[in-house]
């Protein structure tokens, strides 16, 4: 067995539940980026239920603009500057719900 190295590892220290319905959602900033601590420098987004497309550039996403996201997908979204700008939108009728943990 091989001993890992974690001291450089980001560490988990918040999590959130964000539904994604037909206009475009942000992530919660006063979850990723307290007052108390450093910002997340990095953000782990599985998807439930149904399909949505996200965006990071600053943009909305439209139900045909944006990388698309199926129930099941991992997206890791590195850096503060791209947290902040996350957008999503769902793609279908049915809302899409982000489980979302954040690093630092």
């Amino acid at each position: 067995m091989t001993a890992l190295d974690m001291r450089d590892a980001p560490s988990a220290f918040a999590h959130e539940r964000v539904v994604v319905q037909d206009s475009p959602k942000a992530l919660t900033a006063s979850v990723y980026g307290p007052s108390n601590t450093v910002p997340a420098l990095r953000a782990a987004l599985t998807l439930e239920g149904g399909p949505i497309r996200w965006r990071v550039d600053g943009g909305n996403p439209t139900t045909e603009l944006g990388h698309l996201m199926s129930a099941g997908d991992v997206v890791i979204v590195e850096r503060n500057r791209n947290i902040f700008n996350y957008r999503a939108i769902r793609v279908t009728g049915t809302d899409g719900v982000l489980q979302a943990t954040y690093e630092h």
